[in-house]
């Protein structure tokens, strides 16, 4: 198969054999180490006072900031402005599903550690040189129009008006003070 004017190499089967074991780290250490604070604490927090969209649009540059230290190491200068498209899409994404799972960290856990894992475990490594720059952009673009198309359904349905604004609603348990959780 040829991208860009370059064949892409086929996954090793070693690649395939350590997805396991690299989900298990990921999940343990990126998605338990991010996703704690993004989406159980700061997301919420956002959404009391904002829409969806809004949140979505303040918290991503905080993640971003966050990736700062990778930034020019695990993600080449070349790919950066890629990398920040597909972490805002990613955000879009992301604020959709907690809300659907109506405030499920656990569900964002998988979800990143599933990203993560297919991308920089699989997909990723089959590109090399300009091919890998120009898939990046490729994948970025993709997040990013798949969150503002989930953003703009969002915005347009009743129903999904409803469940997004799951985050900024009292329950009744808060609402009398005792501690009822809404994370998963």
């Amino acid at each position: 198969m040829a991208v860009c004017g370059t064949s892409m190499a086929r996954p090793e089967t070693a690649a395939l054999r350590e997805l396991p074991d690299r989900f298990l780290f990921i999940f343990l250490f990126i998605g338990l180490g991010e996703e704690p604070g993004w989406r159980g604490f700061a997301l919420p927090r956002l959404q009391k006072t904002s829409t969806p969209l809004v949140a979505s649009l303040i918290l991503a540059p905080i993640w971003a900031l966050w990736h700062l230290p990778l930034m020019g190491n695990e993600f080449p200068t070349a790919v950066i402005p890629a990398f920040l498209i597909s972490l805002l899409g990613g955000t879009l994404i992301q604020t959709w599903l907690f809300n659907r799972t109506k405030g499920s960290v656990f569900g964002q856990m998988l979800f990143h550690a599933t990203v993560n894992t297919v991308g920089a475990g699989l997909v990723f490594p089959l590109f090399k040189g300009p091919a890998f720059v120009a898939f990046w952009y490729v994948y970025a673009a993709l997040w990013l129009v798949t969150g503002l198309l989930i953003s703009a359904a969002r915005s347009t349905s009743t129903s999904s008006r409803t469940a997004d604004r799951f985050a900024t609603t009292p329950s009744s348990d808060r609402s009398r003070g005792t501690a009822g959780s809404r994370v998963g």
